[in-house]
């Protein structure tokens, strides 16, 4: 059933993609590579065998950094593709891979607890897509910052790349081991929201904070 909804959205997004223009067209496009980076994970994780890697494990530290990497993989694309502009643009197609990843893994999980008995409310189902969501987005968006920040100075840096990747890896590992301890389960509420308040704000990520004038001004050049 995965590969249909995949297609249900990728299809309608294929023909939307044909008259759309400028960095929305980027943003669809990054939408589509992220459904795209789901699926390939969905195919890769359930080879991965519960005798060799205990399920919590595969949560807390392999699934996360398959999922990460998997994300990036676009952006790297991108980030060959990109001219040096000054704009935000990368961060922007980062977070729409991210949102991308979230969706078909949402259908995943609510599929997976509505099959095993767990309540699938409105609530629940909220509370999934804001802290998935956002999880995917932020950490994704953070790579795409840095490698804008790349793009500008004309200077690829593997050393940030990298840290970038691991820092998004670490946040996701702490985010998937708070849901599997009931006890800190709230705090998996609290982390994607953090994350992405720390990219939004803390290092300007999207190059919406600042004065009304600089805001017009990078709106005149987008």
């Amino acid at each position: 059933m995965m590969i249909q909804v995949y297609l249900s959205f990728v299809v309608p997004l294929a023909f939307l993609l044909l008259v759309v223009t400028g960095e929305g067209r980027g943003v669809m496009a990054s939408f589509a590579f992220g459904l795209s980076a789901a699926l390939a994970v969905y195919g890769l994780t359930g080879f991965i065998s519960e005798a060799v890697v205990p399920l919590p494990m595969q949560l807390a530290f392999v699934i996360p950094a398959i999922e990460e990497a998997a994300k990036v993989l676009p952006l790297v694309y991108l980030l060959l593709r990109s001219k040096k502009t000054g704009k935000y643009s990368l961060v922007r197609y980062a977070m729409a891979i991210g949102i991308g990843f979230s969706i078909l893994e949402n259908y995943m999980y609510l599929t997976m607890a509505a099959d095993s008995g767990v309540s699938s409310t409105i609530v629940f189902t909220l509370l999934r897509s804001l802290t998935a969501s956002l999880l995917h987005g932020s950490t994704t968006a953070l790579s795409g910052f840095c490698f804008q920040l790349m793009v500008n100075r004309s200077r690829f840096s593997p050393a940030l790349a990298l840290g970038t990747l691991l820092g998004g890896c670490a946040v996701h590992s702490l985010y998937n081991a708070l849901l599997l301890n009931a006890e800190h389960g709230a705090w998996a509420i609290v982390l994607p929201i953090a994350s992405f308040g720390f990219v939004l704000f803390g290092v300007n990520g999207f190059g919406i904070v600042g004065s009304p004038r600089t805001r017009r001004k990078e709106g005149a050049s987008a």
